[in-house]
């Protein structure tokens, strides 16, 4: 009597492992794609971005002098952003540091709840009192020293900074009138 035992043909079994093969590349392609995109797609949309602090008109200072008529501190800081290309910008973000190394980050959209387009990143002041920066981290004794402007992109549904501008020393107002 003959034994009946058969097994699979070896072209079978080469397709077979193929095809396990290649559907395995494409499970952890598809988990692993969007790391790559992401890495790729950040460069490109933060090249259409250019911001720059406007020190030239006079509008970046910071102010802390006494209202002679309350006797009050009257501490702000004031700083105009330029854009030459805003590409798919989404926010900016306002870093300023103070005499002590202590650092404050205002989201524009966010923590100054200005809802702007693209069109109104052309030429922008922003005006923050002191009360508002010791509430982000500065100390109440301090004095603003630099100010810079990060760009913010959206990559993948989430906002990512991009490379911020060159720190700018802010001027005391008496030194801009």
């Amino acid at each position: 009597m003959r034994n009946q035992k058969r097994g699979i043909s070896d072209l079978i079994a080469t397709v077979l492992m193929v095809l396990i093969v290649i559907a395995a590349v494409g499970i952890i392609w598809s988990a692993i794609s969007p790391m790559f995109r992401k890495q790729l797609d950040k460069p490109l949309l933060c090249s259409a971005v250019e911001l720059t602090i406007n020190t030239e008109a006079g509008y970046t200072w910071y102010n802390d002098s006494i209202d002679t008529m309350t006797n009050t501190m009257n501490k702000s800081v004031s700083v105009m952003v330029t854009s030459q290309k805003v590409g798919e910008m989404k926010d900016i973000q306002l870093m300023i540091r103070d005499d002590a190394g202590k650092s404050a980050t205002i989201k524009v959209k966010e923590d100054m709840k200005q809802n702007i387009s693209a069109a109104d990143y052309e030429d922008r002041t922003y005006l923050l009192a002191w009360d508002y920066l010791k509430t982000k981290g500065l100390t109440a004794t301090g004095k603003p020293t630099t100010v810079r402007v990060v760009p913010m992109i959206l990559v993948s549904g989430k906002k990512e900074s991009c490379q911020p501008t060159e720190e700018v020393t802010l001027p005391g107002l008496s030194a801009v009138i």
